[in-house]
């Protein structure tokens, strides 16, 4: 039960130094450790020489009694494999875009509508002097990403890329360590994007966003009987100043099952079916405010996590 640090892997890793710092943390009382690759890392992220030290490091920890696990990412947040997935567009993080008073036709528009604003209270739908208009656009691309963008957790071909492209690559050049000398394998940090809320987003237009992926429209209809697509401005306003709106939670709600069901399912099964150990964390679980704009219920979530960590 003893503590198990983040070992920052950044600059050249080199072996016998890893082996070294193994011994320190034994020294310290440390019960093992996450391989963390961290900013600044100069050996090749999943490379060869990777995966050799990751083993070299596991047999050691075992022969001096000390855990090794694995984390799932190049830095945060869990999911696009240091950019290998993300640099395929139909698995970026896509978001539905309010306009009010648009210029142009724009591009992936999904709906336009006539109204009056009041600052957040909408009234005339239909017949306003104002015009507001929902469309499709992408997460901004960082350096953060590799140049890339963060993924599409509620997709669940993204997250199988992912598992493809991180886990079974684990699994096939770690071997039967996994579940022995390597306990399990640590998560961070994955979201299904924000909510009116620009952190993450990596445009100057972000707190303008809400969350989208492909299936959203054919999934809210099936699931709760109506088109979303026609009650649009009840997610951004409130429509002739009624605060509250069933259209709102239906959406934070579908939002909840879509990252359960194709991200963090996935995920656990993958993991047990390997005999690991899957932690981590979720972003933002500091209050009830920064979960629903991120992530929804951490409590959900954490049903699919063998050991839950905050």
């Amino acid at each position: 039960w003893r503590g198990k640090p983040f070992w920052s892997w950044n600059g050249e890793l080199d072996k016998d130094e890893l082996l070294r710092q193994i011994d320190v943390m034994q020294e310290m009382g440390m019960g093992g450790f996450f391989m963390h690759s961290r900013t600044g890392l100069e050996t090749e992220y999943l490379g060869d020489e990777w995966f050799d030290l990751v083993n070299s490091c596991a047999d050691y920890a075992d022969s001096v009694g000390l855990e090794a696990w694995l984390y799932d990412e190049d830095r945060w947040p869990s999911g696009l494999a240091g950019g290998i997935v993300s640099k395929h567009p139909e698995f970026r993080q896509k978001a539905m875009l309010l306009e009010i008073d648009p210029e142009g036709r724009g591009e992936q528009v999904v709906a336009e509508f006539s109204c009056d604003l009041d600052g957040a209270v909408c009234t005339n739908l239909g017949s306003g002097k104002q015009v507001i208009r929902f469309s499709i656009v992408e997460q901004g691309k960082d350096g953060f990403y590799n140049g890339y963008t963060y993924i599409d957790t509620m997709n669940r071909e993204a997250t199988e890329a992912f598992l493809k492209s991180t886990h079974e690559k684990y699994a096939k050049k770690c071997g039967d360590r996994l579940g022995k000398s390597i306990k399990g394998i640590f998560t961070d940090e994955p979201h299904r994007g924000a909510v009116l809320d620009g952190f993450s987003m990596y445009r100057d237009d972000g707190a303008f966003c809400v969350p989208y992926t492909q299936k959203l429209f054919d999934e809210f209809e099936m699931r709760f009987g109506y088109d979303l697509k026609e009650r649009l401005p009840e997610l951004f306003f409130q429509v002739d100043g009624e605060r509250i709106s069933q259209v709102k939670w239906h959406y934070i709600e579908l939002l909840q099952q879509l990252f359960i069901e194709n991200f963090a399912i996935p995920c656990k099964t993958w993991c047990d079916q390997h005999n690991l150990i899957l932690t981590g964390h979720i972003l933002h679980e500091d209050t009830l405010t920064a979960q629903t704009a991120m992530s929804g219920s951490m409590m959900r979530y954490y049903e699919y996590m063998t050991s839950p960590g905050v």
